[in-house]
C-alpha cells in the first residue's frame, strides 16, 4: 500500500466490531470483528467520515452522522467490493441508506471510488486485519489512496476520458432549465436561488467538457467556503428521487460533488 502519515497505535474505529444493526445485512455482512482472509470471511477496507471543514459546510456546528465503509466480501460466486452508506443519528438507530456492490476484478469498476477517496470532504481511514486505522487523511485530496486500494483488491485504472464524458452527459442531460425550475418550486427556492443553482450548473458542465480540473476544483472550493454545498447537495438529491431509473449513477454523482473541492484530481 501507499505509505502515507501513519497512526500505528491508532484506536479501532469500531472497537466493538461493525455495528450489530448491521448483521444478516445480504446474508455476508458484516462479521462482528473484521478478518482477514477468504472462506466468507469479510475485510473492511476502509472507512468514510465527513471532515471538520465538510461538516461546518454542510450543516454549520451539527453532527453530520453520516459514514460509510468498504468492504472486502469474499461470497460462494468470487469476492465482491461493497460499500455501505450508513446514518448513525445520536440515540437512534443505525440505518443502511445505499449499498453498492462492484466487481474488484473488473479493471474500471472502482473508477468512481477512487475518485471519491480523493474529495476533500472525507477524512478517510485505511484499516488493518484488526480494524485499525494504519491511515488516516483528513480533509485532504488523497492523490495514493486509489493506488492503496489497487493494492489490496487489485483492481480500477485512473479516471479516464470516458468517466468525464459520462459525467458530463449526467449534467446535460439532468440538468436542463426545467428540471430546475422544478427543483426550485419543490423546495420552495426562491428565483435568485434557482438562476445561482443554474449558473454553477453551466460552469460545472463547461468546466466537465473542456475537462477543467482546476475550474472544477475551484468551483467546489468556493461551494464550499459559502456553503452552496447544501444547495447543490439537494439539488442531486432531488434527481435522485425524481430519475429512479438511473438511481444509482445520480447517487454516485451526487456523493461525487458532495466534495467538488477535490474532485477529479
Amino acid at each position: 500500500m501507499s505509505r502515507m502519515d501513519q497512526a500505528a497505535a491508532a484506536a479501532p474505529l469500531f472497537p466493538e466490531g461493525l455495528p450489530g444493526e448491521l448483521e444478516g445485512f445480504r446474508g455476508v455482512l458484516p462479521m462482528a470483528v473484521p478478518r482477514v482472509g477468504r472462506g466468507g470471511r469479510d475485510v473492511v477496507l476502509a472507512v468514510f467520515e465527513p471532515a471538520p471543514r465538510a461538516r461546518a459546510a454542510l450543516c454549520g456546528s451539527a453532527p453530520l452522522p453520516l459514514r460509510a465503509a468498504l468492504v472486502l466480501v469474499d461470497t460462494s460466486h468470487g469476492p465482491v467490493v461493497v460499500l455501505l452508506w450508513v446514518l448513525e443519528p445520536p440515540g437512534g438507530p443505525v440505518r443502511v441508506l445505499h449499498d453498492h456492490q462492484l466487481d474488484p476484478w473488473d479493471r474500471g469498476a472502482l473508477a468512481l471510488y477512487r475518485r471519491l477517496a480523493r474529495q476533500r470532504v472525507w477524512a478517510v481511514h485505511v484499516l488493518d486485519e484488526r480494524g485499525r486505522a494504519t491511515c488516516v487523511f483528513d480533509g485532504v485530496a488523497v492523490a495514493g489512496l486509489g493506488e492503496a486500494l489497487d493494492d489490496v483488491v487489485e483492481a480500477a485504472g485512473p479516471a479516464t476520458a470516458r468517466d468525464f464524458a459520462r459525467a458530463r452527459d449526467e449534467v446535460a442531460r439532468d440538468h436542463t432549465h426545467e428540471a430546475l425550475a422544478r427543483l426550485a418550486a419543490a423546495h420552495a427556492v426562491s428565483g435568485g436561488a434557482a438562476e445561482e443553482l443554474e449558473r454553477v450548473v453551466a460552469e460545472l458542465r463547461t468546466a466537465l467538457r473542456r475537462k477543467d480540473v482546476e475550474r472544477v476544483r475551484q468551483i467546489g472550493e468556493a461551494l464550499v467556503e459559502a456553503g452552496g454545498l447544501v444547495r447543490l447537495e439537494a439539488a442531486f438529491d432531488a434527481f435522485v428521487a425524481c430519475c429512479p431509473r438511473s438511481r444509482t449513477g445520480r447517487a454516485l454523482l451526487s456523493v461525487t460533488w458532495r466534495g467538488l473541492g477535490g474532485w477529479a484530481r
